[in-house]
């Protein structure tokens, strides 16, 4: 809000009307907080559809390029190995080589792994795959939040539990404007929250999946409303020396 010169005019010669004028602003600001949730699906691609909830991702989860595995072969200690998969989902084995190594779940890989090993070098190899690092196994949290970045995923994440894994809101956070995004099986979905009404009990905390992103939505009417009460103090206290100099 910024005050020209005819406004300081108008407020020496009427303060009360300016004054008057200025609450009526706060209340269309205030109104503005409150109005309903801006339109979704307006992207071309992108089309609404009426879901009790985002579908979930298939499980298990896929093997990701820069995942980090532990592989054991039971009795062969000389073969157990740290390994990552490569930007291009291959892994690198003693006597076996390069093996694909994305896009498969741990199970798969095992067995690739004991087919490779089978009879060239040990009669019958039992193999162990498992994730210590999953780079594919993170959520994302940003927008409005004091926090914002990638976060471990563990299977009890909800949305109101990742919220608070990213500090919380901040004060414009528009709290019935949250997103979720989702790819399943190539198919982008969002879903639209209200992290009051869930914190309420109004809905249940919809539990969320690696690879989900999470935007705590911006309040526009309450950053201006911050500002116009943030100047407040300076006009109102013009206001009310001039009144007191009228009434003498």
């Amino acid at each position: 809000m910024i005050l020209k010169k005819d406004d300081c005019e108008e407020l020496q010669v009427n303060p009360r009307k300016w004054l008057d004028g200025l609450l009526a602003l706060l209340g269309a600001v205030a109104l503005a907080g409150c109005a309903s949730v801006p339109p979704v699906a307006q992207a071309p691609g992108f089309t609404r559809v009426d879901l009790a909830a985002l579908p979930a991702p298939a499980e298990p989860f896929l093997l990701q390029p820069f995942d980090q595995l532990s592989v054991t072969v039971f009795g062969q200690p000389d073969f157990n190995r740290e390994v990552e998969i490569s930007a291009v989902g291959e892994i690198s084995l003693p006597l076996i080589g390069n093996l694909p190594a994305a896009g498969i779940n741990a199970a798969e890989l095992e067995d690739r792994i004991e087919g490779r090993l089978r009879g060239r070098y040990i009669r019958d190899p039992a193999v162990s795959v498992s994730l210590d690092r999953d780079a594919s196994q993170q959520i994302y949290v940003g927008g409005e939040v004091k926090r914002a970045g990638s976060f471990g995923y563990r299977g009890d994440i909800t949305l109101q539990r990742a919220v608070v894994l990213a500090g919380g809101v901040t004060t414009f956070a528009k709290e019935d404007d949250v997103l979720v995004q989702r790819e399943v099986d190539g198919q982008t979905y969002i879903g639209v929250y209200n992290i009051t009404a869930i914190q309420r009990g109004n809905y249940p905390d919809p539990r969320l999946y690696p690879g989900d992103t999470v935007t705590v939505g911006d309040s526009p009417g309450r950053r201006q409303l911050l500002e116009i009460l943030q100047i407040l103090p300076a006009i109102l206290q013009p206001l009310i020396l001039i009144e007191r100099v009228g009434a003498i």
